[in-house]
């Protein structure tokens, strides 16, 4: 994947593959707490999206949503449906951000995404109750 960061574009189906095997990995290195559930479906893989444009929202359902010590499930969608990208990951709050840390990699994504696709996606992050939710929709055609 790294050999595709320098192209403007990739296809949908290289992303997936990609996201795929880095949930792969990290599962490698987790124990029987932390359960990952991933999710694909899309009606057309050839659509073009940057390249390493998610993989951040599941860097990041891993940095805070995993437990060696407590059971927790990350849960991690991509659905694309005519022209439509949906993206979520859901994750309860193992770890907390420290305050004095900047909030940087989904705000880096936000400010990324705007000239892509401006006035065609949205950004959500919800937490409520030691529950994290992030949720992108790209309309890309």
């Amino acid at each position: 994947m790294y050999t595709h960061a320098k192209d403007d574009t990739v296809a949908v189906r290289d992303e997936i593959d990609y996201i795929g095997h880095y949930i792969d990995l990290q599962s490698l290195r987790l124990n029987r707490h932390t359960k990952v559930v991933w999710e694909c479906e899309t009606d057309d893989d050839t659509l073009r999206i940057p390249p390493m444009l998610l993989v951040t929202f599941v860097e990041n359902a891993f940095k805070y949503g995993a437990s060696s010590s407590k059971d927790c499930t990350i849960r991690i969608r991509m659905e694309i449906e005519e022209g439509a990208l949906r993206f979520t990951t859901q994750n309860g709050i193992m770890k907390k951000r420290h305050e004095k840390e900047p909030a940087v990699g989904i705000e880096n994504c936000r400010a990324r995404l705007g000239p892509l696709y401006p006035g065609r996606f949205t950004l959500t992050v919800r937490e409520e109750n030691s529950e994290y939710e992030l949720n992108l929709t790209i309309r890309l055609k």
